[in-house]
């Protein structure tokens, strides 16, 4: 019997790429502007299991009115990269150790930082949010938002349209 990774299987990992890292990106989103209140994603697969090379891009707007994009593609080496992009600047996470800040008549600053150990660290606030230590990082309605943020984007893929969110 052959078994497939899960991020393999459409049925336990839907949306291409969406799944396996798509999703950090959107919770990060999700963290940085509050929960979204309409998106629209496309899932292009250039090659079917195994070694699947898929595109998902996703055009949003958060419930504030700030609007964005992300990609995820699963036809490259790993590469880590979120922006955020105002009218006086930008910021730039260029890997998970770096990044590039931009601000209108200044010359960029790059800033790096130690790397950390960050699945051992999310464990370890699990496990003092558990023992009653500290509250978890992250609110309950933030992954809430999340969750029903990533369900919109699998149904716009599904439905090739723009699907709103009840946002709060």
């Amino acid at each position: 019997m052959h078994f497939s990774p899960w991020r393999d299987l459409p049925s336990e990992s839907p949306g291409g790429g969406m799944t396996g890292a798509g999703l950090h990106v959107l919770d990060a989103l999700v963290n940085l502007g509050g929960p979204l209140r309409r998106v629209y994603a496309r899932l292009v697969t250039r090659k079917p299991q195994p070694d699947p090379h898929d595109s998902v891009s996703v055009m949003f707007e958060y419930a504030s009115g700030v609007s964005g994009m992300f990609a995820t593609v699963r036809a490259s080496p790993f590469i880590w990269r979120v922006h955020v992009i105002g009218r006086k600047g930008s910021v730039e996470a260029v890997g998970e150790n770096e990044i590039v800040v931009r601000l209108t008549g200044a010359k960029p600053k790059r800033e790096s930082f130690e790397p950390v150990d960050t699945l051992r660290a999310e464990f370890d606030a699990f496990a003092d949010a558990v023992a009653g230590r500290v509250p978890y990082p992250l609110p309950t309605a933030q992954m809430i938002n999340t969750v029903a943020a990533f369900e919109a984007v699998i149904e716009s893929i599904e439905s090739d349209d723009v699907v709103l969110l009840d946002a709060q």
